[in-house]
């Protein structure tokens, strides 16, 4: 994810975090202010995931550095300072550089650099790009991310999809709570799940969902909604996938228990192999049993079971 053209002015320097909300207040309102690290690697990621928990628009990578982009309406002393605490949680205290930029959607950027990928047994791809892929027997899905997150080519995804072309039971009843584009949904319909309820906090994600779905013909079998988890209702569920981050998983874990049937299943990604010892102990504390575990460069993720 990221942004085109960066302009505007920018602020040089190394950043101590208290510092930034002053340094905020210079830039225009209605810009987006950029964060810039200087890292590589898996440091990336490490950084990515501390910064899920705020209002983070969308993120720039390069081989040396990663660019944070956030509303400059979402951004305070407040916040600034939460920030400040997470990054030093990661070994991290300062920032390269602020920069201000002028809003604007990532899609056209997204165009240049998405290319078909496979994950499991499906293969995504664009709608500006139909290459076949090289294996026969693949499940196809279109997906145009415009601004919303899951295009298989992030590892926490890629994991998710694989896990779920793992599952050789039907489905009746399938949850897909922070839905992003609506890509676990659709997997799950063209693996003849019977009912989908996907649900997202953004209304920007769940128009881009409803059209991701439209476009690959799977609409019957779903249904999406703007709320938090509580729009689920009561369930039951055979089968819920979360792909978020590790704090708000820990607190849906009670809910998740709840609304599964006896046996069901919970999918979950988004988290880091660090966060396994932890996980694994709430699930167990929430009377889930770990049935399997994957994982890819930094990321985590699980498959556990309701017990009966």
């Amino acid at each position: 994810m990221g942004y085109a053209n960066r302009t505007e002015r920018s602020i040089a320097g190394s950043y101590d975090l208290e510092r930034v909300p002053a340094l905020a207040l210079m830039i225009d309102s209605d810009a987006f202010i950029c964060l810039r690290f200087s890292c590589s690697g898996d440091d990336q990621d490490l950084l990515i995931a501390a910064l899920l928990d705020f209002d983070v628009e969308g993120f720039e990578q390069t081989d040396s550095e990663l660019y944070a982009f956030i509303k400059n309406k979402d951004w305070d002393d407040s916040v600034a300072l939460k920030i400040r605490k997470t990054l030093l949680e990661y070994g991290y205290s300062t920032i390269v550089s602020i920069s201000s930029i002028a809003q604007q959607n990532w899609h056209a950027a997204w165009e240049q650099g998405i290319e078909p990928i496979q994950a499991g047994n499906f293969y995504i791809h664009p709608s500006w790009n139909h290459a076949e892929p090289q294996e026969e027997g693949l499940i196809t899905i279109e997906i145009d991310p415009k601004m919303s997150f899951g295009t298989g080519h992030h590892e926490s995804t890629r994991l998710l999809l694989s896990l779920l072309s793992e599952e050789n039971r039907p489905f009746r009843s399938v949850l897909d709570i922070g839905t992003g584009t609506g890509i676990m949904s659709i997997a799950a319909a063209k693996m003849d799940a019977s009912d989908i309820l996907a649900i997202d906090n953004d209304r920007w994600s769940v128009s881009n969902a409803e059209e991701n779905i439209h476009r690959n013909g799977v609409g019957r079998p779903i249904t999406v909604k703007l709320g938090s988890l509580d729009a689920a209702g009561e369930g039951p569920f055979n089968l819920i996938m979360a792909n978020i981050n590790r704090e708000i998983l820990l607190s849906m874990l009670p809910r998740f228990r709840s609304l599964l049937s006896p046996g069901g299943r919970l999918l979950m990604a988004g988290l880091l192999i660090s966060d396994e010892a932890r996980m694994t102990d709430a699930l167990t504390n929430n009377s889930f049993d770990v049935v399997k575990i994957r994982t890819e460069g930094e990321w985590w993720s699980v498959v556990a079971e309701q017990g009966r």
